[in-house]
């Protein structure tokens, strides 16, 4: 007898414990929307391009690689002597965002002083289309539960803003600084001073 013959297998006694009927359900994770910002490229495209190239948003020719919601908190330019190669390249990406993209530029105080000196007649180095582009862009804007906007707040912008947001709701697209210095934009070929004094406004906080 061989010794595979001397050892039978003993059945058990023992009931099988019955499988589970229902499987666990698996249910993805809530996808995160992804924000990137960018502040005070002041003219710098190549940095502002590297740092996008090297967080893998563009490729090396402009072109879109990941899902990810720009946003360039202010100061993309210099007020002395503007780029207008940077704008016209946030202009393009804006320009091929694809579905999941955005770029959303804010003013700054650099953006603010160019459109300030260009409501007086000065040349400021950007033509009539890149004046506009600058016109284009909000004092403060929201992404989920962030506010976003350009420098360090000052108490009189806190509040200037949480007025807004108890009056107006939670949707800064409505708020009285951007619209205002929409409107202020669209008129300052005709009304000058009064476009200098709202963009001073939204400058130092006092609205």
């Amino acid at each position: 007898m061989s010794p595979f013959e001397r050892f039978q297998p003993v059945e058990s006694s023992r009931k099988p414990h019955p499988l589970p009927v229902e499987r666990v359900r698996y249910e993805r994770e809530p996808q995160v929307e992804r924000v990137v910002c960018l502040s005070d490229i002041h003219n710098d495209l190549v940095a502002a391009q590297a740092s996008l190239e090297q967080q893998g948003i563009v490729h090396h020719d402009g072109e879109w690689r990941h899902p990810v919601n720009l946003i360039i908190t202010g100061d993309s330019i210099n007020k002395q002597e503007p780029n207008p190669e940077v704008l016209r390249y946030f202009a393009h990406l804006r320009k091929t965002a694809p579905p999941g993209c955005s770029v959303t530029m804010l003013a700054g105080n650099h953006e603010i002083d160019v459109l300030s000196r260009a409501a007086d007649g000065e040349k400021v180095g950007l033509k009539d289309g890149k004046i506009e582009f600058l016109g284009s862009m909000d004092i403060v804007c929201k992404r989920g539960p962030v506010l976003y906007l350009h420098r360090y707040p000052s108490l009189g912008l806190v509040q200037g803003l949480w007025r807004q947001y108890r009056m107006q709701g939670g949707d800064p697209d409505i708020w009285d600084i951007n619209r205002r210095f929409h409107e202020a934009v669209s008129t300052m070929r005709q009304s000058p001073e009064r476009s200098k004094s709202v963009f001073r406004e939204c400058d130092d906080g006092g609205v």
